[in-house]
């Protein structure tokens, strides 16, 4: 019946599964997991006999500038692939459409263990947020450590990169202890 429940979900929230490829890979957006000014991230299954999950970020470039926003952010991607840190990037492609406007499409590493502000907040049905216990000093001194290590390896770049949105909700977790 989870099927249904999401179904119903995407109804009511207009989302429409979209098929994607990315070189060999195929996946199949689920739902809606986050959007920002410009971009949009899902939850995707690839398409095969043992699917995998992932989240596909479409970052919608209407002008120049977002162009380039969105082509610094993937060559980012692409150069910390793989350090610790940093979510994965499998693949990309981008889609031209018409009057130079473009979407770009990343095949990104699934974090399905939430953000900081789920570690901190419980969201409620009714939309609102509940404070969780707080956590040991232990385990906060060890993502603080986690998040300056990321950060120190992006600042030791020539030239040196800022993150520039970093907050709770961009700070996701791979696993339960690893962020």
């Amino acid at each position: 019946m989870a099927w249904f429940s999401a179904a119903v979900k995407n109804l009511s929230t207009g989302f429409v599964p979209k098929l994607l490829s990315f070189g060999d890979l195929q996946v199949l957006t689920t739902g809606l997991l986050a959007e920002g000014g410009y971009s949009f991230v899902y939850s995707a299954r690839e398409v095969s006999p043992n699917p995998r999950l992932f989240a596909v970020k479409k970052v919608l470039a209407q002008d120049p500038e977002t162009r380039e926003v969105a082509e610094m952010e993937l060559s980012l991607l692409k150069r910390f692939t793989g350090k610790p840190g940093f979510v994965r990037c499998f693949g990309s492609h981008v889609k031209e459409g018409h009057n130079k406007r473009s979407e770009y499409y990343m095949l990104l590493e699934y974090c399905g263990h939430g953000s900081l502000v789920d570690l901190l907040y419980k969201k409620l049905r009714s939309g609102d947020f509940e404070r969780r216990p707080p956590m040991a000093q232990e385990r906060i001194l060890l993502i603080f450590a986690e998040v300056a290590a990321a950060v120190a390896q992006m600042h030791a770049q020539d030239p040196p990169v800022a993150h520039r949105d970093l907050k709770l909700e961009n700070v996701l977790g791979v696993s339960p202890d690893r962020f």
